[in-house]
């Protein structure tokens, strides 16, 4: 199996179930790069849950990690209204340079195609930007396990927010 395919096997979709929600809407904060993993996260869960096939359109949303580029991720896979919500939802968050890229890739599709980046390659350049390399994301980790306090003796919610860290450090293209 190679990088770009997502090593699991797509749920089929069913035209005959649910609604999807009207519109929805992520937090208008920009992620900060120590803060990305759960922002994406929090992302894929959020588009899942606003599906009328969460379970589908969360491997949809998987399928990001592993594209290598835009182009492989052209068709939104019968998830087209999903697809433009979220586009929508992420230009209003996102800023700086990945802006001007995606504004450069829209005028280059208006031009060639008449049309312009979908929701999930939109997600992928807004993915790529944060992509960390090892040492770098290894640093930001452990400085959140150097910050991890105990408060008065609640020694659960420590182990908890310990545990939370050291799973952020595993591969999270292997969990």
């Amino acid at each position: 199996m190679d990088k770009t395919t997502p090593p699991f096997k797509m749920i089929k979709y069913n035209p005959r179930h649910g609604k999807e929600a009207y519109s929805f809407s992520v937090s208008g904060v920009y992620p900060k790069q120590n803060g990305w993993k759960k922002y994406w996260t929090d992302l894929c869960s959020m588009v899942a849950t606003k599906s009328a096939h969460p379970a589908y359109a969360l491997q949809w949303m998987f399928e990001i990690e592993h594209a290598k580029s835009i182009d492989d991720l052209r068709n939104n896979r019968k998830l087209d209204g999903l697809s433009s919500k979220l586009r929508l939802c992420l230009m209003v968050v996102l800023k700086g340079q990945t802006v001007k890229e995606i504004q450069l890739a829209d005028a280059k599709l208006k031009l060639s195609e008449g049309s312009e980046l979908n929701g999930r390659q939109v997600a992928w350049m807004m993915r790529n930007r944060f992509k960390l390399d090892e040492e770098e994301g290894h640093f930001y980790d452990e400085r959140e396990l150097m910050d991890l306090q105990l408060d008065k003796d609640n020694v659960p919610g420590y182990l908890v927010a310990w545990g939370t860290v050291y799973v952020s450090r595993l591969n999270w293209n292997q969990l």
